[in-house]
């Protein structure tokens, strides 16, 4: 123990001393008074001397270990950083930030590995190629009966290809009804496991993972809820709608060439010229797809800013301040909205033009 830390002991103790002294020198009938008094000194120096024993313990403590360096709780500094609010300060950092576009290949792996029920993935596929399979056999027949129609003496083949058609059709609405309903199951099924194991890997990471920028409340309930959602479509449509075109033109093209092999080669020729297009409007609707999609998070995390901290806004009256900024997101937001506009729908033009090129291109061989 120090010196002064003794000699303040020792005061203390005399301290005390005279005080008793008094107290008990004072008159008979206030005693009780002083006696109550007495004891809140005492209770009072008797504090003073726990926290001066602490003291004492904690700077003979830091004395001993002041060459020991000092560490954070965790290995892993944060990287978050504050910065001065700006105007759209949202849209800003949103526009630093380019998310890399995953290829067709990691999201079919992702699919695989997540799908609830593989069994029923590919039960679903073949529902959609049998569906697919029945439009060329459908124009076929009803090619057939066409031809057949204009000749004398054929009730009886006319009849058989009208009740083959309505089977046909009958079966298709069938086909197309089942793998509707299945596909729609699978993909709320995926959903709902994309979500929840999300939601519990989210629960299990540590403290700096939401330290991140992108790791905010706000961006994670985006992804779980409005990514998770447009991911939907992959298994309730896309999936179903390739299968089933591929299906469709595979054996519409085999049975042309069975039929006439130089018509369909006419057709055939435009092949290459559609795969380049279709190629080109995919690679500009995937970037425009992206910066939408950062744009859409920015207006969402401007508005859930707003929410969050409503009362602070209120008081300070910022309303105005934070007005501007929701509508210049919203407006950074549509008019990007505006520039893909453009190229998608100009994509989409050009494959019409293209169909109908070919087109008149066969009906002049």
């Amino acid at each position: 123990m120090l010196g002064w830390e003794r000699e303040g002991g020792v005061l203390s103790e005399h301290l005390s001393l005279i005080i008793a002294q008094r107290f008990d020198a004072g008159p008979s009938h206030l005693k009780p008074l002083k006696l109550a008094e007495r004891h809140a000194m005492h209770s009072y120096w008797q504090d003073a001397e726990t926290l001066r024993v602490t003291g004492s313990t904690a700077s003979d403590r830091r004395a001993r270990n002041a060459a020991v360096e000092r560490k954070r709780w965790d290995t892993h500094p944060s990287t978050y950083t504050s910065e001065e609010p700006q105007p759209f300060s949202i849209t800003i950092n949103a526009d630093k930030q380019h998310p890399k576009v995953p290829t067709a290949r990691q999201v079919f792996n992702i699919l695989w590995r997540t799908i609830p029920s593989r069994a029923l993935l590919l039960l679903g596929i073949l529902l959609c190629i049998l569906s697919g399979t029945l439009t060329p056999i459908f124009s076929y027949i009803l090619a057939q009966l066409l031809a057949t129609m204009g000749r004398t003496d054929q009730s009886t083949t006319v009849l058989k290809y009208s009740l083959l058609i309505l089977l046909i059709a009958l079966l298709e609405g069938l086909f197309s009804f089942l793998r509707y309903i299945h596909m729609e199951y699978l993909a709320d099924s995926w959903l709902h496991r994309l979500r929840t194991t999300s939601y519990r890997n989210i629960l299990l990471q540590d403290r700096t993972f939401f330290d991140h920028p992108t790791n905010s409340p706000q961006r994670i309930c985006q992804n779980i809820v409005k990514d998770a959602e447009d991911a939907r479509n992959l298994v309730g449509q896309i999936i179903g709608q390739l299968a089933l075109i591929t299906a469709m033109i595979t054996l519409g093209i085999a049975w042309a060439l069975i039929i006439g092999w130089k018509l369909t080669l006419a057709g055939i020729a435009f092949g290459p010229i559609f795969l380049v297009a279709i190629y080109i409007q995919s690679r500009v609707i995937s970037f425009y797809e992206v910066r939408n999609k950062v744009k859409r998070e920015g207006v969402s995390e401007s508005f859930h800013g707003m929410v969050r901290h409503i009362r602070s806004i209120r008081c300070m009256g910022l309303e105005g301040v934070f007005e501007v900024r929701y509508r210049g997101a919203v407006e950074e937001a549509q008019r990007c909205g505006m520039r893909a506009s453009v190229f998608a729908g100009f994509g989409h033009g050009l494959s019409d033009a293209l169909t109908y090129v070919a087109e008149a291109l066969i009906f002049y061989v």
